[in-house]
Formats: C-alpha cells, structure tokens, sequence
C-alpha cells in the first residue's frame, strides 16, 4: 500500500485558519510579561524564606501559590521560570 504524502505550504494552511492568524507566542502565553515578572519578583521579595530550601519551596507550595496569583500559568511554569531566573542570576 502506497501513502501519497503532498508537501502542505504553512501559508495555505494559515490561511485555511483565520482564527489562528493573530496568535503570537505572548498569546500563547509562551512568554513572560513584563507584569508577570513584576509579580513574580515582588512575590519573591515578600516571601524570599520560602525559597531558600527546597523542603521550603514544596511545603508552603508557593510554586502553586504563585500560579494563583498570575492567573494563567500552571505552578510548572512557575517552577520552570524560576529556575530559569536562577541560572541566568546565580542568586536570589
């Protein structure tokens, strides 16, 4: 059995989707704003115990805490960014 694969041009397939058009990667929510790392650094200020340990950082949850607060990133996000900040600084 012979499967006829046709290479599909992403501008057809675009267009086939209007909808789709104006999505960006901020919409997506794949990028931080900036008033998400204002959060997210305030947050840090006024909690800066919790995230000194990592028996801290799972016990009061704030990961989790922190997703809440943003509204639409999951506490995975939160962890991922966090640990991102963290090589790029070296420190909190």
């Amino acid at each position: 059995m012979l499967i006829d694969f046709k290479i599909i041009n992403p501008k057809t397939v675009a267009n086939s989707f209007p909808e789709c058009n104006n999505l960006t990667s901020k919409s997506l929510g794949l990028k931080w704003t900036n008033q998400e790392n204002k959060i997210y650094l305030d947050y840090l200020e006024e909690y800066f115990g919790f995230f000194k340990t990592k028996s801290l950082r799972k016990k009061y949850e704030v990961f989790s805490d922190l997703g809440k607060k943003l509204g639409n990133r999951s506490s995975k996000q939160v962890k991922t960014h966090h640990n991102k900040m963290m090589q790029r600084f070296k420190s909190i």
